[in-house]
């Protein structure tokens, strides 16, 4: 069942609707919530989503676009470099932390760096999603590379608000071929989502489950409303799009 039709919005409002739902997920603090492949296909999709529509277009944002993503790159490589150096660390505890995480840069290849923009951002948002995971938190903890982790998603966050925030002077975006294509793919990835944290809640009978199942279902009925009192001003609808913005400062969508 889609409990999510998406027909009726453009493409600008679906877009701020997966980003409002992902941010409302990170803001519940249930870490549960943002784990598993139903979380990682949502935020994928909405990242090739976001770069979908902006690919065709072209501004002065461009250039600050182009080093944000060469930035992006070169301090992921020297994560990875730092981490394998300490495998070899002479202390224990180093070692097993570094021994831990290496493995999630490797299983990523060289997607991380080295594929085409919009490819690279849907990696690294489940990278960093797979970074959030408690037990390689706590070995960013040990060896001491938190800020590290904490760039990466500054530069993540910093490269997806431009490509949004570029088109926010308009009243539509024009429609690309392969963000319309794309539609479906995101809609199923927010309605498999949504089902998934509505079937736990159902289960877990916890308030916290509940409570972000209907706030998910908020931001839907938002949206939607949204299409007959306003001309797609999405930072006036959107119930939580101050709270995304507000949270991205410190989290990656």
């Amino acid at each position: 069942m889609r409990n999510f039709s998406t027909s009726k919005l453009t493409i600008r409002k679906l877009s701020t609707l997966s980003i409002n739902l992902i941010g409302a997920v990170r803001k519940s603090g249930i870490p549960e919530a943002q784990q598993g492949a139903v979380f990682e296909e949502l935020v994928n999709q909405d990242a090739l989503f976001t770069l979908a529509i902006a690919r065709s277009r072209y501004s002065s944002q461009n250039q600050s676009l182009t080093a944000i993503s060469a930035e992006r790159s070169r301090i992921i490589s020297g994560f990875k470099g730092i981490v394998y150096n300490l495998t070899k660390s002479p202390i224990q505890a180093e070692r097993d932390a570094a021994n831990l995480l290496y493995p999630v840069f490797t299983s990523f290849g060289r997607s991380l760096t080295k594929t085409i923009i919009s490819e690279q951002t849907g990696v690294i948002n489940t990278f960093l999603a797979k970074l959030r995971e408690q037990k390689y938190t706590d070995a960013l903890n040990a060896i001491n590379l938190s800020s590290w982790k904490s760039k990466v998603e500054e530069l993540q966050q910093s490269f997806v608000d431009q490509y949004v925030d570029r088109d926010s002077d308009q009243k539509d975006i024009n429609v690309t071929k392969s963000a319309t294509g794309m539609r479906e793919d995101l809609t199923d990835a927010i309605n498999n989502y949504y089902e998934w944290i509505h079937a736990t809640s159902i289960v877990n009978k916890q308030e916290i489950w509940k409570n972000l199942a209907e706030t998910l279902m908020q931001n839907y009925n938002n949206a939607v409303s949204s299409i007959s009192t306003s001309s797609d001003n999405t930072s006036s609808t959107d119930s939580s799009s101050s709270a995304t913005k507000s949270e991205t400062d410190s989290t990656a969508k």
